[in-house]
């Protein structure tokens, strides 16, 4: 397995910002990569809810929430996904550091296909690329925060 992680200031309190991303199927709000969410289970919260993130390039990923501490972090496993992957999981949580600031971690981790040719190009190419995605992603969740409008690809 692979393990990559961020942890990125957030311009909002931890409930504001645990608001946003728990709300399962408004990933695309705020997620500069992610077109549509919709939800896949009946239930919109904890444990067992689910989602397909349809992205802007056409690919698309199924995430089932595994764990739920309420106001602190939602864990997910990935499948379905177009990614050189053969399983993947991620954990966001957020920790209050003020009264309007917060820091967001996103951790993954994530087995590559292909053998070791596959986990040498992991190491070199996907955990640096999802490093750089993990900023996006925070940089449009403060851009949500800030204005209420869904960021666009790019932002």
């Amino acid at each position: 397995m692979i393990n990559v992680s961020g942890t990125h200031q957030v311009n909002a309190s931890s409930s504001t910002v645990w608001r946003i991303i728990s709300e399962i199927d408004g990933i695309h709000k705020w997620h500069p990569k992610v077109l549509h969410s919709p939800l896949l289970s009946n239930n919109p919260t904890g444990e067992g809810s689910a989602r397909k993130c349809e992205f802007h390039d056409g690919t698309s990923v199924v995430e089932t929430v595994t764990g739920w501490k309420e106001g602190e972090s939602i864990s997910m496993v990935l499948t379905e996904m177009s990614m050189p992957m053969k399983s993947a999981s991620t954990v966001m949580s957020v920790q209050a550091t003020g009264v309007n600031s917060s820091t967001v971690t996103i951790e993954m981790s994530f087995e590559p296909k292909f053998g070791m040719l596959g986990h040498l190009m992991g190491l070199l190419v996907m955990r640096p690329m999802m490093k750089m995605v993990f900023k996006q992603v925070i940089k449009g969740l403060n851009t949500y925060i800030a204005n209420g409008e869904i960021v666009d690809v790019g932002a």
